[in-house]
């Protein structure tokens, strides 16, 4: 994908995933392939949240704010924000997941 696509991609979409969530989902589960089964994800959905081509949604935000604890408002950010400026996540995972 080409810069400009990615640009025009991300505007179609409003929101993209904060990075640093990615961060500890991979930390936590050792892989993106790990993380995608345990929330009964497709194959990529991780990639594509980490790229911009997507964004959760529905109850894949809610299973991904159940699991982290961490609010809407730091998983999602602007999809025009600068990720590098995004907020950061306070806590990790919960335990037992």
């Amino acid at each position: 994908m080409s810069t400009t696509e990615s640009t025009t991609q991300l505007k179609r979409n409003r929101f993209r995933i904060n990075p640093i969530v990615c961060d500890i989902l991979t930390e936590h589960y050792g892989t993106q392939r790990n993380c995608e089964k345990a929330l009964g994800l497709s194959q990529g959905t991780i990639s594509k949240w980490r790229h911009g081509t997507t964004c959760p949604e529905g109850t894949r935000l809610e299973a991904l704010m159940k699991l982290t604890g961490i609010p809407e408002s730091i998983i999602r950010i602007p999809a025009t924000k600068d990720p590098k400026n995004a907020p950061q996540a306070p806590c990790s995972p919960s335990e037992g997941h």
